[in-house]
């Protein structure tokens, strides 16, 4: 749908030096806190099952078909189930505390725009945006040793770390924000259960439709693993962590921006290629992992997840095109806790 040009101008106004730093001021002094008071285990059920359907074709139906006697509810039945004091895998966190923004809060590409570079009303209107797009380029996750909990109170408090503007005039295509979100997460004791930092970069220029070949200097894979994320899944996964983005559902939307299709999210690929680790070395435990989205991924694309060991404690994962010229959409370093080889557990 084609937007005014007054609305346009309202939300998009020529951005100014002044403008930005007092978007650094805000941000600088601002904090968000939400509490669950009761993690439920059913959003961490329905994540485990999309995400081992996403990587296996061969998953078989979960939902039972009706017949309290059907043998493959039976036999699956216990797999991926979180009842209350049982531990939510590494990397779910994504599915708790998200922000509870109303629709005057959001950008008009759909997502939350409370720790983004913008201006607001006293009501919390978004008054005006410095940048037309935005893009998860990275981010860290900590796990401290405590667990995320089914039934447990968790609460998270967030802040923008830094805003770092790259380019001398604000009002040109190529001027650029980079912004590190830390969030903190906390049980109901105060104590910390994870931190995790994301990078956002805020932009003007639209998508240019380039294709890199791989620079990393990648091992060898010790395992490795084809799949293929549909549109149903992307979306199913926005849905699990309120991710409204439009660039994840409307093709058009998409395209008006420059890429062929709708893009599948940043932390879906993370928590795709947790899954897979952990399927891999069910018994290690994930101290850090930080990662780096490189290249757009596609629903409906065939992709291929790469895992070797880098040194002692540390692995490298990263998703890279199953043939011809290795081009790496994402990369990530995992560092465990404990145990220095993924065979001895096997």
């Amino acid at each position: 749908m084609l937007l005014s040009t007054r609305y346009l101008c309202r939300a998009y106004s020529i951005t100014s030096t002044n403008q930005v730093l007092k978007v650094k001021e805000r941000l600088a002094q601002s904090q968000w806190s939400n509490t669950d008071y009761c993690i439920s285990g059913y959003p961490a059920t329905q994540l485990y099952w999309l995400l081992k359907s996403s990587l296996s074709r061969n998953t078989p139906g979960r939902q039972k078909l009706g017949n309290v006697l059907d043998p493959l509810h039976s036999t699956l039945k216990g797999e991926g189930e979180f009842k209350r004091g049982n531990q939510v895998p590494f990397g779910y966190h994504f599915l708790y505390c998200n922000p509870l923004s109303t629709d005057k809060e959001l950008g008009l590409d759909g997502y939350d725009n409370y720790a983004s570079p913008a201006e607001f009303t006293t009501d919390g209107t978004v008054a005006g945006q410095l940048f037309r797009r935005r893009m998860w380029v990275g981010g860290s996750i900590l796990n401290s040793g405590i667990p995320f909990s089914v039934g447990e109170e968790v609460t998270l408090t967030e802040r923008v770390k830094r805003m770092k503007c790259l380019g001398k005039d604000p009002s040109s295509l190529d001027f650029k924000s980079m912004t590190t979100t830390r969030r903190e997460f906390r049980n109901g004791h105060k104590a910390l259960m994870m931190v995790e930092e994301r990078k956002l970069v805020f932009f003007n220029d639209q998508f240019r439709s380039t294709i890199h070949e791989n620079t990393l200097d990648l091992p060898t894979p010790q395992f490795r693993h084809v799949f293929t994320p549909s549109l149903f899944s992307n979306i199913k996964y926005s849905s699990l962590i309120s991710n409204t983005h439009k660039i994840h559902y409307d093709a058009r939307y998409a395209q008006d921006e420059g890429y062929p299709d709708v893009l599948v999210s940043g932390p879906f690929i993370v928590n795709l290629c947790l899954h897979y680790f952990s399927n891999v070395a069910s018994n290690l435990t994930i101290k850090e992992f930080k990662y780096k989205n490189i290249s757009p991924m596609f629903p409906g694309k065939e992709y291929q997840i790469c895992l070797a060991k880098d040194e002692d404690r540390k692995y490298q994962i990263w998703i890279q095109s199953p043939k011809g010229g290795l081009v790496v959409f994402f990369h990530g370093t995992l560092t465990l806790e404990g145990v220095d080889n993924i065979a001895s557990q096997q």
